[in-house]
């Protein structure tokens, strides 16, 4: 297959899994928090999938995210699209120029990657007119979030490599 099939295949598996992603993250975990804290299921996915696919992959999945985000969010259009297909593109950078041979490379780059995301929506969501209070945001939701993230990782990480594995993925990576 083409690397051009090859990215047709994976935004086609993108969409399939990234919407059914999406749907889980706003209708069946809003009821199943933990002190009002609940996973970035779609995050989680996109910011793996960059890591062992890199940038270009990565911006798509984080694109295709972000739309199915906006398209189930009361937010305003956009705000998850925009900070989703960022963190993709920087998730998919950093995999480029650090080291993968570590284990804590994708539990700190989706930890990061979570408030990277977070911080970049409550930015945008400032700048569309809304108002919160920043500090308790930032430490009553976004902080908990990130770190639920990383705990996470642990298993969806491996998930990721080995879907990459399935589709027949050029990189190898090992957990």
């Amino acid at each position: 297959m083409s690397r051009r099939g090859g990215l047709a295949l994976n935004l086609y598996l993108g969409l399939l899994i990234l919407g059914a992603a999406a749907l889980v993250q706003s209708t069946v975990l809003p009821p199943l928090h933990i002190s009002g804290v609940r996973p970035s299921l779609v995050l989680l996915l996109v910011v793996s999938w960059s890591i062992v696919r890199g940038g270009v992959e990565g911006t798509w999945w984080g694109f295709i995210g972000g739309l199915a985000l906006d398209l189930l969010s009361g937010g305003p259009w956009g705000v998850s699209t925009l900070a989703l297909t960022l963190v993709g593109l920087l998730a998919g950078l950093a995999e480029v120029n650090l080291s993968r041979g570590n284990i804590l490379f994708p539990t700190a780059m989706i930890g990061g990657a979570s408030l990277l995301y977070d911080l970049l929506c409550l930015t945008l969501l400032s700048l569309a007119g809304w108002r919160m209070a920043l500090l308790d945001t930032f430490l009553v939701a976004i902080l908990p979030t990130a770190i639920l993230n990383v705990l996470l990782s642990f298993v969806v990480f491996p998930l990721v490599l080995g879907l990459n594995r399935l589709v027949g993925g050029g990189r190898q990576l090992r957990w």
